[in-house]
C-alpha cells in the first residue's frame, strides 16, 4: 500500500503522537512547546502546509520529549 508523507514522518507504529496532552501541557507550561505564527492551510488529503500570508496558527516545531514526560507523567501519576 501506498504510505502518505504524514506517515513516514511520524513512523506511526512506534512514535506515541499524544497531541491534545502537549495542548494542554502548553497551555499549562508555554515552555514545553515553544511557538511561532505561521499561516498554515489544510489540503485535500487532510495535511496540514506552510503558506505566506497574514498568521492564522500559533505552531510548535521544536518540542523537548523529555520535559513534556516528565510535565505529563508527573501529573498522570501524582496521587
Amino acid at each position: 500500500p501506498t504510505r502518505r508523507s504524514s506517515d513516514r514522518q511520524w513512523d506511526r507504529g512506534r512514535t506515541p503522537i499524544i497531541v491534545d496532552a502537549m495542548t494542554l501541557a502548553y497551555l499549562i507550561d508555554p515552555s514545553l512547546c515553544p511557538v511561532r505564527p505561521m499561516h498554515i492551510r489544510v489540503d485535500d488529503e487532510g495535511l496540514m502546509r506552510v503558506e505566506s500570508g497574514t498568521p492564522n496558527a500559533q505552531v510548535c516545531l521544536h518540542s523537548d520529549a523529555d520535559a513534556f514526560f516528565r510535565f505529563y507523567m508527573g501529573r498522570l501519576l501524582a496521587p
